[in-house]
C-alpha cells in the first residue's frame, strides 16, 4: 500500500495498485512520453511577491514557439502537480491581446 504525505484520504490498496500496474501495461501515455525538459524555477505567489515556492517545470515541446509544461512541486515520485503552463515566443506573445498580455509571460 502506498501512502503519500499531506494528501487526504485512505491509502491505496493493493488492489488498486495491482490494477494500475496492470493497466499501465496497455494504455498510451503519449501526451507524457512526449516530455523531455526539466526546468527547475522559482515561482512567487499572486498574493505575496515575498514568497517563492521552488517548482519543476517537465515540458514537452508543440512546436518552435511553444513549450506545454506540467509543473510540481518536487522533482521525485512524491512531487504533487501544482500547474500547467504554456511558454511561449515573443513572437507569439506580441500577437495576444493587450488585456492578455499581462497573464504570460516569455520563455
Amino acid at each position: 500500500m502506498t501512502t503519500r504525505p499531506n494528501v487526504p484520504g485512505e491509502p491505496t490498496q493493493t488492489g488498486t495498485a495491482l490494477l494500475e500496474t496492470a493497466t499501465g501495461a496497455i494504455q498510451s501515455f503519449a501526451p507524457i512520453n512526449k516530455i523531455h525538459e526539466h526546468q527547475c524555477a522559482f515561482h512567487f505567489y499572486a498574493y505575496d511577491m515575498t514568497r517563492q515556492v521552488e517548482s519543476h517545470h517537465f515540458c514537452s515541446h508543440q512546436n518552435e514557439e511553444m513549450r506545454q509544461c506540467l509543473i510540481y512541486d518536487k522533482p521525485d515520485a512524491e512531487g504533487r502537480l501544482i500547474g500547467v503552463e504554456y511558454m511561449i515566443s515573443e513572437n507569439l506573445f506580441l500577437a495576444l491581446p493587450d488585456e492578455e498580455k499581462p497573464l504570460r509571460h516569455l520563455r
